[in-house]
């Protein structure tokens, strides 16, 4: 009994040590928080994080792509299958928006246009997953799986074509 409560004391001291050390530290240190400092005035403007298009491609496209074509293989039939659907197409039809600020020198109209398509298409998907209509769903899908194909074509030299 003797060496529980020798226990119990060497906890409580022990919470109040540390309880102390926290009271009295300066608050400084005891703010976790980070100081984020704003932004000039110059760097209010959209600009690329990443200038290489692969990359580009890989980790804001792909990742989204292949939850869809997973989810969009059979009709779903759970609601997170849904949820899904609707965070993989309203991300691709969002960087859509990123795409257009990406326009090359040469050919840049068409590039908008490819890339305002996508961004219908892909909001067309969202809608139509919010309603949870499958077919609705594929028939958006596979278009904006088109323009992207058409857009790969015209400025990847054919490579990295899409498959619904």
């Amino acid at each position: 009994m003797r060496n529980r409560w020798q226990n119990v004391f060497r906890v409580v001291g022990l919470t109040l040590v540390i309880g102390c050390l926290y009271l009295f530290s300066p608050k400084s240190s005891r703010d976790s928080s980070v100081q984020a400092t704003p932004p000039a005035d110059s760097q209010l403007d959209p600009r690329p994080v990443v200038e290489d298009m692969h990359q580009f491609m890989e980790y804001v496209f792909e990742p989204n792509y292949k939850t869809l074509r997973l989810h969009l293989a059979e009709a779903p039939s759970e609601k997170n299958a849904w949820k899904a659907i609707k965070a993989g197409s309203l991300s691709l039809a969002e960087s859509g928006n990123l795409l257009l600020m990406r326009a090359p020198e040469e050919d840049g109209d068409q590039w908008r246009q490819l890339s305002a398509a996508v961004r219908g298409q892909g909001g067309e998907l969202y809608q139509a997953a919010r309603a949870r209509d499958y077919q609705t769903s594929l028939v958006h899908y596979r278009a904006m799986i088109e323009q992207c194909n058409a857009c790969h074509t015209r400025f990847a030299d054919g490579e990295h074509q899409l498959k619904p």
